[in-house]
């Protein structure tokens, strides 16, 4: 395959020396991609800051790096023209015939102007609904001042998100129907879907299987960030109206947020009280511990996940599939993708009450068809293994043109 470069936003939220690629998640999206693609990585290093050995080993000459004394978008804008000559230094040195460009970044845009003049196929990888996701409308609580900013940085993210389609021969996106409207999609653009989150093949066989619906009581699972878009107030309402008919117990994995969103934490649990779930419903905040969440994957019956947020792909989705959970959650962004809905799980309308608690009651009193969802699920996420993405996605830059 001809030599691709991966432009790496590497360094824009520096952690410490040597740390910034080892802790950043789209790191661990990448990891393992050199051994598809003959392809060189450009990273950021912020000035006196110039991270070693956090590569995963990579050869030096594999690794191309630009060092600037700041990381903040500003830098980017003021400096345009020296920054457009840098680059073009780099591309210079090897002939590139493909452009991996990661985020939407200011390096990124000129970047892709570049490689436009050049002729080098560019490809756009993007994670999660980045067009409509603004934190502005998120936070509440924050001040006029940060919501404005965020508002601002929002408006020159989508700005350079539409440039990148526009000058990109391929989407890779973990939520394609975003880049297949009208006013988005081209003719030539080819989208391909790739989770935001990946397990390697290997991970998931060694995995253990959970036992599905051996136990009296079922034990429900959610696992992620604990706040109103995620719909656990939604979930508890339902298990409220199934507690009469049903032995269940949810538990709730994941940080609890509280005044930025209204005090959310504090809802849920006059909601548990309220609803007389005090001893079935348990929020057990954030789990560090890999051992300790793998034994509630493995004595779990159902992962649920209600969310009513445009979801990419969650990572706890792949990994309660990975574990043989059938998965019952929101029919939003990504999820369809992964969970095929009457194979894999249920899928639902988050916005609709009265369809969440009949599913959810039809998908709990048949433990035959949970474990049935639950072997199909670990075979799915075999096939949305990292490998496997990654030679789908080789398959595909090599048709391009």
């Amino acid at each position: 395959m001809a030599r691709t470069l991966i432009s790496f936003p590497v360094g824009l939220a520096p952690q410490g020396p040597g740390r910034w690629l080892s802790d950043s998640y789209m790191w661990k999206q990448l990891e393992g991609i050199q051994d598809y693609f003959d392809c060189d990585f450009l990273c950021l290093f912020i000035q006196g800051f110039r991270p070693t050995n956090c590569l995963f080993n990579l050869p030096s000459e594999k690794v191309l790096g630009i060092t600037v004394p700041s990381g903040r978008t500003p830098y980017f804008l003021k400096n345009a023209a020296k920054l457009r000559i840098g680059l073009n230094h780099l591309l210079e040195r090897r002939n590139y015939k493909n452009l991996i460009l990661f985020e939407p970044l200011p390096l990124n845009l000129y970047l892709a102007q570049i490689a436009r003049r050049r002729k080098i196929n560019v490809i756009s990888w993007f994670c999660g609904d980045q067009i409509h996701r603004c934190k502005a409308t998120v936070y509440p609580s924050t001040t006029y001042y940060q919501m404005f900013k965020d508002m601002a940085n929002w408006v020159l993210k989508s700005f350079i998100i539409k440039y990148l389609i526009k000058v990109s021969q391929m989407v890779v996106t973990d939520l394609p129907q975003l880049y297949q409207k009208p006013n988005l999609s081209r003719n030539r653009l080819r989208v391909v879907f790739a989770p935001s989150q990946t397990i390697n093949s290997e991970e998931v066989a060694a995995l253990p299987v959970a036992g599905v619906g051996e136990k009296e009581t079922l034990s429900l699972l959610f696992v992620g960030r604990v706040n109103p878009l995620k719909g656990v107030h939604n979930l508890i309402q339902a298990l409220a109206a199934l507690k009469k008919q049903l032995l269940f117990h949810l538990t709730v994995v994941g940080p609890l947020y509280g005044p930025e969103y209204g005090g959310y934490e504090f809802t849920l649990r006059r909601l548990i009280e309220e609803k007389g779930l005090s001893r079935r419903v348990t929020l057990t905040g954030n789990i560090s511990d890999r051992r300790e969440l793998e034994q509630l994957y493995l004595q779990s019956d159902l992962f649920v996940l209600p969310s009513m947020n445009p979801e990419g792909t969650p990572k706890a989705i792949l990994e309660a599939m990975a574990y043989g959970l059938p998965v019952f959650a929101s029919w939003v962004g990504g999820i369809p993708l992964v969970v095929r809905n009457g194979r894999d799980g249920v899928l639902i309308d988050p916005w609709n009450p009265m369809e969440l608690q009949a599913a959810l009651g039809r998908m709990l009193e048949d433990r035959q068809r949970l474990r049935l969802m639950g072997q199909s699920g670990r075979e799915r996420s075999l096939q949305l293994s990292k490998e496997r993405i990654f030679q789908i996605l080789a398959q595909e830059i090599a048709a391009l043109p």
